[in-house]
């Protein structure tokens, strides 16, 4: 697939500026594409007609802010460079066909709720954080990559924590990867 850089910081729908102006409401992205968020600044992740992204990166500088709702993901996450992530009280949900992969530059992602669907795998090549829930879907095959791990983050507004684990489900670690509450 081909690679979208989008610069705007207001993502790349819902405004007069941006590259799909905000009167076309109908739109989607091939599972096989890349949509790299590449300002050197501040971007929102769009989330219009409830897109649902091939290739995610983010890359450069500045924090890309995810939207509050749910953001989908077919193919692989990347986050390089000095890019933080906010995740705005989201959910991310990795939902690909094929193999996936999550790797990130420090400092790591962290995510409000992220669930994995994805029944072919789910790679995390990086460390993560995770402040409410990891939901695992049926089915769904998740792997801890060496040094990969999942921080479970506590507050005084409680402790995230790992969804009831549903039938034909597996979670693989692979050398050093594993499951920290903090």
């Amino acid at each position: 697939g081909s690679v979208f850089k989008v610069f705007n910081q207001a993502g790349f729908n819902g405004t007069t500026t941006t590259a799909i102006h905000q009167t076309i409401t109908s739109f989607s992205l091939a599972e096989g594409s890349t949509v790299e968020y590449t300002r050197n600044g501040d971007q929102t992740i769009t989330n219009a007609s409830s897109v649902q992204y091939g290739n995610l990166v983010l890359s450069v500088s500045g924090i890309k802010t995810a939207p509050a709702s749910t953001l989908t993901i077919r193919g692989n996450l990347d986050k390089t460079g000095n890019v933080s992530f906010a995740h705005n009280n989201g959910t991310v949900v990795m939902n690909g066909t094929s193999t996936q992969a999550y790797t990130s530059s420090f400092p790591f992602m962290k995510f409000y709720n992220l669930n994995n669907n994805n029944t072919t795998g789910l790679f995390l090549n990086s460390e993560m954080s995770i402040e409410k829930q990891l939901g695992i879907g049926t089915s769904s095959k998740l792997t801890l990559q060496n040094g990969s791990n999942i921080i479970l983050l506590s507050s005084l507004s409680g402790t995230a924590n790992v969804s009831a684990v549903p039938a034909g489900a597996t979670v693989t670690y692979v050398g050093t990867g594993k499951f920290t509450v903090q």
